[in-house]
């Protein structure tokens, strides 16, 4: 087990996290056969650390919470069985004390009889037996606030591990829900009468994926939606999920407002205007470049969290499969908008109608190209300028 818990944790410093997760996975079996409670908790803490570094957030809070479990379960039974040797320690010395206490009686009997010479020395006991209490005293007081202070130390270290947990349950989703499937391990699924859902992809992104390397390939793609989490913060928006190359995200939950629409539209014009900048400088240094469709709808969505394991935020309804449609019917560089859309933002950006869309259950879509500023020139004079 020390030898796999060696191996793997070298594997993870070198970022070569499959082989890592496999060195854990085996001394976790060793240690689970053999009922070694610190190799599996050591066992919780890498899998943790190593799906966190793979991105897999959801299975690294999941250890963590193992770890923790077991963890406390373990430091529990230490503090009990401190607190048993500890009243064990102070029945011994009140013990003493009575034997003491006893024999100092029997010299003041013996001293009431003896001569002063004998008081005296009875007087000295007494006094030597004084000096005696006073420090066992002192020695259970200082016992007594040392173990106060190393427990104060501990719940400090539980409440630091606990709003880690915290931190990365409201990383995965947002701070209300988050906060609800505390209180109530559920979510309850809200209806939203009006949500403006963004989707964007990449132009030829699975050829350009074929040509490169897998960590290369991982590192563009997150630096790209780094880039695109930024901007939905900015804006007040809520980032859904992403699959491959493709980016989803929402204005108007889960706090309802009503300038979803326009943030949204703001959003995607930031997200085109930083990938051009982007992929100006990728250009340049030689690297592949992307080009992005953006789809956007605006109409009602129904929100929540299913399933107990692996859960996450996720919308649902016609105006998801809509806004995605938009996608498809886009054209790089280009932000597609609907008939719906348009018409709560046509007086702040200008459109181009570009005809219609062919939609399952819905006939005909009129969409329109939002006609942005250019290629994002004024980000490229100040990248090269930085440069």
């Amino acid at each position: 087990m020390e030898v796999y818990n060696t191996i793997g944790d070298v594997y993870r410093r070198q970022h070569r996290l499959a082989e890592a997760l496999k060195m854990v996975n085996r001394y976790y079996d060793i240690a689970r056969e053999l009922k070694n409670d610190n190799f599996i908790q050591r066992a919780y803490k890498d899998f943790a650390q190593v799906y966190a570094e793979m991105g897999n957030f959801k299975k690294a809070f999941d250890y963590r919470v193992l770890y923790d479990e077991i963890r406390y379960s373990r430091l529990n039974e230490q503090i009990g069985r401190d607190i048993v040797r500890k009243e064990a320690l102070f029945t011994d010395q009140k013990k003493q004390l009575e034997i003491e206490r006893q024999q100092r009686d029997l010299q003041l009997q013996d001293a009431q009889l003896s001569t002063t010479r004998t008081r005296n020395r009875a007087l000295l006991g007494g006094a030597v037996a004084l000096l005696l209490l006073a420090g066992l005293l002192y020695n259970r007081n200082r016992i007594r606030k040392r173990a106060n202070t190393e427990l104060t130390a501990k719940n400090k270290d539980i409440e630091r591990e606990r709003q880690r947990a915290d931190d990365l349950l409201t990383n995965i989703l947002p701070a209300a829900t988050a906060a609800e499937l505390k209180t109530y391990n559920r979510v309850k699924p809200k209806r939203f009468e009006s949500v403006t859902v963004l989707f964007s992809d990449f132009k030829n992104f699975t050829s350009i994926a074929e040509r490169m390397q897998p960590e290369d390939l991982v590192a563009e793609l997150d630096e790209y939606f780094r880039l695109f989490d930024e901007i939905v913060a900015r804006h007040g928006m809520e980032k859904i999920k992403t699959i491959g190359d493709a980016y989803m995200c929402a204005g108007g939950l889960p706090t309802p407002n009503e300038t979803h629409p326009e943030d949204v539209v703001r959003a995607a014009i930031a997200m085109q205007r930083a990938l051009q900048a982007t992929m100006h400088q990728k250009k340049a240094e030689g690297k592949p470049v992307f080009e992005m469709r953006i789809g956007i709808h605006t109409g009602p969505v129904v929100a929540g969290v299913v399933g107990s394991h692996k859960f996450a935020y996720d919308i649902w309804g016609d105006t998801v499969n809509t806004a995605a449609r938009l996608e498809q019917g886009s054209e790089p560089g280009k932000i597609n908008i609907s008939e719906t859309t348009f018409q709560k933002v046509k007086d702040l950006f200008p459109c181009n109608f570009r005809g219609h869309l062919s939609a399952k259950n819905k006939g005909e879509i009129a969409m329109y190209f939002i006609e942005y500023d250019g290629p994002g020139l004024q980000l490229v004079e100040n990248l090269e300028e930085r440069s």
